[in-house]
Parts: C-alpha cells; structure tokens; sequence
C-alpha cells in the first residue's frame, strides 16, 4: 500500500480496519467448501440438499477407492467430495463450462479433468450402487409391493410398472451409421427406456438403443421381459402398462387405438391417468438433471460412457426420492420427444379385456 501524504492516520486506519473486516468476510464464506453456501443456491447448483449431499459423498467416496480402474489415476490433489460435487454439477447444469467459469468453488479443476471426473464418478456408481437404487423385480415376491402401491394409488391390480421411450440429446463417439442416431426431430440422441413405479421411482433404465429404433422393438430386445414372464408365469394378474408404441400380449397393456364403446373409452381415460406416472418421473428427471434434455450441450462421450451416465443420473433421482426430496419437476410436455410410431400388432386382447372389464366392475374413476 502506498502512503499519500495529504492522509491522515486516522484515514489509514479506517482503510486497513475495511481491508481487515473484508478478508474476514472472504475466509467466512470459504470458496473450497461449498457447504458454505446457501441451500437453495446449493440445491440450484448440485441438486442435492446440503445435508443429503454430505451422505451422498460418504457413501461414494469409498467406493471410488474400490473401483481398480480409476484408482492408480492422477487428478488425487482434487478431493473425492469436490470430485463428487463437481459431477453433480455437470449433471445438474448440463454443461461443463458454465460451473467452470463462473464458479470459484472449481477454479483449480480444468474441463478435461471435469470429463474425466464424470467418467470415473458414473463408472463407479454402474458399478456399486446401480443395482442398490434401481432394480427390477425378478420374482413375484418382489413384486408384490409395486403390485399394492399401484391398487393403493391408482385402483388397479397387477400392475408392476409402467413403460416409456424417451430422447436423450446425444453428439458423442457415433459409430459408422450415424443416421440411426437421427430422430425425426432432427437431432441426434439415444433411445431410453424407462420403467417407473407408482412412486415415481426408476425401476429399470436401458439407454443403450439407436434413435430410429421402435420402442417395441427396444422392449423386445431388453432383458425384462424374461422377467415379466417368470413373474407373469407365478401370477398371471401382471401388467406392464405402456402407450400405442408397444405391442399387446399377455402382460402388456395398451389402449384402444379408436375406442368404439363406452367401455372402451373408459379404459383409455383410467389408462391415461395411470400412465402419466410415467410422463411425470420423466419430468422430475429432465426437471432437475438438465444433461438428460441440453439439446444445446448434448452428452459428449462414448455409447457405454453415456449408458452410464444415464444410469447414474437415474441412481441421483432415486437417492432423492427414497430420502422424501422432491426434484424440480419441469413441463409435461418435452417438446425434444418425437411422436410415438403405433405399433400395430394386436395379437391378444386377453389382458386389457380382463382390466377394462374390472375398471367397469369397480367403478375406478
């Protein structure tokens, strides 16, 4: 500090005495811990309430130290938490570089280091908590619970989750067809598929399909349907509920295309309510993990890395709601999803005849 004759002592005190009280301001609200801040700027930043976040981190870090691939890594001088939170972060905001840029909190953490924290972080949770946090149910006795929630909540028996294929914005490692990752919205992405309860809760996730794959066709694919059949064969009253893009069969159930009978248009309205379970998990998820819908900023990786981000975005959603925090949940509507292509096959009609005839019977409204 240079001394100017014409000041006064006093006037030199008052300026060392303001410099003094705003270094004790600075340390106060520490930049390297953000438990400092506020939790309504924490939640906006991290989607976690401070506290839940702290478990979160205690419940994570060790398991990145069990995870051989990353743990022989350089990057160790940034701590696992700030690792952690800096993932949340990307997750939250869907970008990298705006934390980056206007956050002193990650002033020492480059964006390739971010990258390479969210490859290690989601790895590690694929690969010790995915199955914690979002499990479908392989017998019937893991069924009965969803089954009694759904009756609880909605009137209906049976059934042990409800279906639907959403577009995650995706710009990573294409392989060599690229038009297969084209949808009809005109962008690239990834074709998930999502089973919730009637909690909101993601019991299966399966982002691994091209865009201009059928959701029936995805279904087919995936492995649940082997367990609906083990679960279906030790009680025939299981349904899977889903929209006019899946096929009807015997534990699949769809609406009337173009009902005809009252009867009919009934079933589609309680169908409707239902199904929009399904609509609103994908809001709370979009809501608040803002990489899922960026179309701006799209998921940057390869196609196993981006599986597991999606996964472990799902595992964050469900730590939520298993804890009674309700994520931000966005419009209904996604305007990034194209228009569901009708799967016209209609094999059986077994299943929903048994269901809108006890929609009739019971008077579910």
């Amino acid at each position: 500090m240079s001394l100017r004759p014409h000041r006064t002592v006093r006037e030199l005190l008052k300026i060392l005495l303001k410099r003094q009280a705003r270094l004790e301001r600075r340390l106060l609200r520490d930049p390297t811990n953000p438990f400092t801040l506020p939790q309504t700027r924490f939640r906006k930043l991290f989607g976690f309430p401070p506290l839940l976040a702290k478990e979160f981190i205690d419940e994570l870090s060790p398991l990145i130290k069990l995870n051989r691939q990353y743990s022989a890594q350089s990057g160790q001088r940034v701590p696992h938490h700030l690792q952690i939170l800096c993932v949340l972060n990307f997750f939250t905001t869907g970008s990298y570089q705006r934390p980056l840029g206007r956050m002193s909190l990650f002033w020492m953490i480059t964006e390739d280091m971010a990258m390479g924290y969210v490859e290690k972080i989601c790895h590690t949770i694929e690969k010790y908590m995915y199955s914690k946090y979002v499990s479908f149910p392989y017998s019937n006795n893991q069924a009965i619970p969803i089954k009694e929630k759904f009756k609880q909540s909605t009137g209906l028996p049976g059934v042990v989750g409800i279906i639907d294929g959403f577009h995650i914005p995706f710009t990573g490692y294409l392989p060599t067809r690229v038009n297969d990752y084209y949808n009809t919205l005109g962008y690239y992405s990834l074709l998930c598929l999502i089973v919730c309860d009637a909690d909101s809760r993601v019991i299966f996730c399966d982002p691994r399909y091209v865009a201009n794959c059928t959701e029936w066709t995805a279904l087919e694919i995936c492995k649940i349907l082997k367990s609906l059949e083990r679960i279906y064969r030790q009680d025939p009253q299981t349904w899977l509920l889903g929209d006019l893009g899946y096929q009807m069969t015997k534990f699949t159930v769809v609406p009337f295309q173009n009902p005809v009978f009252g009867i009919e248009e009934k079933f589609n309205e309680v169908h409707e309510r239902v199904r929009s379970q399904i609509s609103r998990c994908w809001a709370m998820m979009r809501g608040q993990w803002k990489c899922l819908s960026n179309r701006d900023k799209p998921i940057n990786c390869n196609h196993d890395n981006a599986i597991f981000l999606v996964h472990s975005v799902c595992v964050c959603h469900n730590y939520l709601l298993s804890h009674n925090v309700r994520p931000h949940e966005a419009d209904l509507r996604d305007p990034l999803q194209p228009p569901t292509r009708v799967c016209r096959k209609r094999p059986t009609e077994r299943a929903r005849n048994h269901l809108m005839y006890y929609i009739a019977d019971h008077h579910i409204q």
